[in-house]
């Protein structure tokens, strides 16, 4: 994993500290022009699609819970939405 510039990655899980997650929903960015949304990617909303694996699903429910530990469920893999 490549941390980023400043943000220490975290030491072990559960953690109970502050931290950030990047999931990469591997949709292609957006034209730079003013065009039409087409098929496929007119149904890919960027800000849901982390909402829908199941590991996502945990991940929040956990951090939501009693604890509000944040856990890893990707493993040593990244976090990768469907598409």
């Amino acid at each position: 994993m490549m941390p980023y510039w400043g943000i220490d990655a975290a030491p072990s899980f559960p953690w109970n500290g502050s931290a950030i997650v990047i999931w990469n929903s591997r949709i292609p960015a957006p034209p730079s022009g003013n065009t039409p949304p087409f098929a496929p990617d007119c149904n890919s909303d960027r800000h849901s699609v982390v909402r829908r694996p199941p590991a996502a699903q945990l991940r929040k429910s956990e951090f939501l819970g009693p604890s509000g530990a944040l856990v890893d469920t990707c493993g040593a893999a990244p976090c990768l939405a469907p598409f």
